[in-house]
């Protein structure tokens, strides 16, 4: 529901105001990131799958070095001690980044988005949020 190809299939007009609730998505701070992505890249903005993407390997990175090795069963436990005061935690949606003992994310949340004027835009959660909701207008009673 947030792919270029869709806007260009349904067009910007048909997308305005719809929303869209999505497991991650780059906000504010991420700025730099987006930029060069939209750069290497040339698509318009940065998706979950590539924002997921690109936290997932620095969570990786920091993992391993938090190892000290590449043993499976160590890199495991080190992925697991990553607490959300690790720089990776913002690739996150709820910027956090920490794990309970059977290995499910806590805190995780979800992020909203809204089309306006032809982009995807977050505008839940706030501390994420690039911009507030649109609503549509009332119709007056008739």
């Amino acid at each position: 529901m947030v792919a270029r190809d869709l806007l260009n299939l349904a067009g910007k007009e048909n997308l305005e105001g719809v929303f869209v609730v999505l497991a991650n998505w780059p906000g504010k701070g991420k700025e730099k990131v987006v930029a060069d992505y939209k750069k290497k890249t040339g698509e318009p903005w940065m998706t979950q799958e590539s924002i997921s993407t690109y936290g997932d390997m620095w969570f990786f990175k920091e993992a391993v070095e938090q190892a000290g090795s590449i043993d499976r069963k160590k890199v495991e436990t080190a992925l697991r001690n990553v607490k959300d005061k690790s720089d990776v935690a913002g690739y996150y949606a709820g910027n956090t980044l920490s794990f309970d003992d059977a290995g499910k994310r806590i805190g995780a949340t979800v992020v909203i988005m809204q089309w306006q004027d032809g982009e995807p835009k977050i505008v839940f959660p706030t501390e994420a949020a690039v911009t507030k909701p649109r609503w549509p207008a009332k119709k007056a009673a008739s």
